[in-house]
């Protein structure tokens, strides 16, 4: 039997498996993991992504096949947008 979302309501099929660590503030969101009696809770594709730590804690990524972040050249007009103004120290 496939695995479905944890959210109430939803019954999409599960593809991410989040746990956490209160004693170290610290939110995981992994691959789906491979045993259904795992430690953790399964997430759909949609919640997964929307997923976001309390406050103070931090959130890490650590599935496998996450898209990595697009390279930007230095020459980028993009880049040169984002860091209008702001000076090094």
């Amino acid at each position: 039997m496939a695995r479905v979302c944890s959210r109430p309501g939803c019954s999409a099929p599960a593809t991410v498996t989040f746990t956490f660590e209160p004693d170290a503030l610290v939110v995981w969101v992994g691959d789906l993991a491979p045993d259904a009696t795992a430690p953790g809770h399964d997430l759909c594709a949609e919640h997964g992504e929307r997923l976001s730590a309390p406050r103070g804690w931090r959130m890490e990524d650590v599935r496998a096949n996450r898209p990595p972040l697009p390279k930007l050249d230095a020459d980028s007009p993009m880049l040169s947008r984002a860091f209008r103004g702001v000076r090094a120290s």
